[in-house]
């Protein structure tokens, strides 16, 4: 399918910046097709007007793109010519204000072996330290989350600094 045909059956223009999703899945698709054709991605990218670095990132997002639904409806669109089925992620999609895909939980940071302090503070050291201003914020914060930051401030207190 050229970009003409994609003009004339779906109503959108690759060549115009958009960043509405399913604009972006449709232009990957065709990448995808012109990639399979033997075309270069610099040339396709040419041809839709962007710069390599939209083509990169598509390919490099792809599989990440195929556990998405409306990807896979643009897909099936694409693939049969149905604009009635584009129309319809269209209009779903215009009608919601975010999309919340289903990530994968981040992962917690490491704790550095530098940041944690040589000797662990026992409960009643920092409870004495944290008397001599009973308006600190480390009142408040969960032992288990205290930084090495935290613990200077601590020191800072217990030396009446």
């Amino acid at each position: 399918m050229t970009l003409k045909e994609i003009k004339d059956l779906f109503k959108v223009d690759l060549t115009i910046k958009n960043r509405k999703p399913h604009f972006v899945y449709l232009r990957g698709i065709y990448m995808d097709q012109e990639i399979e054709n033997g075309r270069n991605n610099l040339n396709i990218c040419k041809e839709l007007k962007c710069n390599h670095a939209t083509g990169f990132h598509y390919f490099q997002r792809k599989e990440f793109y195929k556990n998405i639904k409306e990807y896979n409806e643009v897909k099936i669109a694409f693939d049969n010519k149905d604009a009635d089925l584009f129309k319809d992620i269209d209009f779903r999609l215009n009608s919601v204000k975010y999309i919340y895909y289903n990530l994968e939980p981040k992962k917690p940071k490491a704790i550095k072996k530098e940041e944690m302090p040589k000797v662990r503070w026992h409960y009643i050291r920092i409870i004495e330290a944290l008397r001599k201003d009973n308006r600190h914020s480390l009142w408040d914060k969960p032992m288990t989350e205290f930084t090495i930051n935290d613990y200077k401030n601590l020191e800072d207190l217990e030396n009446g600094k």
